[in-house]
């Protein structure tokens, strides 16, 4: 079995190890069961898809609220790695596939704002998204050089995932209703 598949795999049994315990909270809601086991396999091709295609990403940021609050937001679609500096994750790049920087403020400021021209000749073709709070010149600056969005503060989930999902290259999530007629 391949690291993929093995992936997929343990994805797959996550997915009915969270649902089969809610069986017996099942209750009709006009919808049928096979609605419901259908919704589940689809959770379950969709991360089967997501674990096919294993992206990662960088957060480069001296505070470590920001980073561990973006961490948590994205480490159940990204591998997300954390870095202080950006030293620290240059040197790991070199040895890691990377799709992704996002860079703090904090970055921005304690090391300059050519640390994004650095970033960016260092690992061309790696899009930088900048964050931190809404009207932080550090936050214009990175943007004025280069990075290619931005998330301020306070961050939202849907809103952190959207953002570097459309950096990386990945479609958008469309939700749509599953309605199976009697």
């Amino acid at each position: 079995m391949n690291p993929t598949e093995r992936k997929s795999s343990i994805i797959d049994r996550e997915a009915m190890a969270r649902a089969v315990p809610r069986i017996g909270r099942f209750a009709w809601e006009g919808g049928g069961f096979d609605a419901w086991i259908f919704a589940i396999l689809r959770h379950v091709v969709i991360d089967t898809q997501r674990a096919a295609e294993t992206k990662r990403a960088f957060i480069v940021d001296s505070d470590d609220v920001s980073a561990m609050a973006l961490q948590f937001m994205l480490a159940d679609e990204l591998e997300v790695n954390v870095f202080a500096g950006s030293a620290e994750a240059i040197a790991r790049a070199q040895v890691t596939a990377l799709d992704v920087i996002l860079l703090g403020a904090s970055v921005v400021e304690a090391e300059g704002a050519p640390v994004v021209s650095r970033l960016q000749a260092t690992l061309p073709g790696v899009p930088i998204v900048v964050f931190g709070p809404a009207g932080d010149a550090a936050v214009a600056q990175a943007l004025a050089l280069g990075a290619r969005s931005a998330i301020v503060r306070p961050f939202k989930v849907e809103a952190v995932r959207q953002k570097v999902n459309a950096q990386i290259g990945r479609r958008a999530v469309l939700t749509i209703p599953v309605v199976l007629g009697s």
